[in-house]
């Protein structure tokens, strides 16, 4: 699975949320429910183009009766890069959820009299983004 859409949560009738499927593999979920807005929600949708030449997408939101596009506000109109649906690239680090274990190379070409420790080491959100904390 590589994507979810649905609607019918109230707010500002727009959200998104990249997730881990079970193999590990992003799944985008992208929500649409305007009715709340003015005039029932003026026919706006979602649009979704997708180029796999440059392994992205991109969305935003149009009413084709108003004739009129939700611009300027990233919670209407965002694009997704990387992929990774369109191209064999992957990430050049590796987290093995299995295991609760990340591996990095960490290269520096400092030289302190003690070399830092490392406090603490994680993974957070999609992309993948590793933090790492020294003492």
């Amino acid at each position: 699975m590589a994507f979810v859409f649905n609607g019918h949560v109230l707010d500002t009738g727009a959200g998104r949320l990249v997730g881990v499927g079970d193999h590990g593999n992003r799944v985008y979920q992208i929500l649409a429910n305007y009715q709340f807005q003015p005039y029932g929600g003026g026919g706006f949708l979602r649009l979704i183009e997708f180029f796999p030449d440059q392994d992205r997408m991109s969305v935003r939101s149009y009413a084709p009766y108003l004739n009129k596009s939700h611009t300027g506000d990233s919670r209407y109109e965002f694009a997704y890069t990387n992929l990774g649906m369109f191209s064999n690239t992957g990430p050049t680090y590796l987290i093995d959820s299995n295991q609760a274990i990340a591996s990095v190379t960490i290269i520096s070409d400092d030289l302190d009299l003690s070399p830092p420790d490392v406090d603490s080491l994680r993974a957070r959100g999609l992309p993948q983004e590793i933090i790492v904390q020294f003492n």
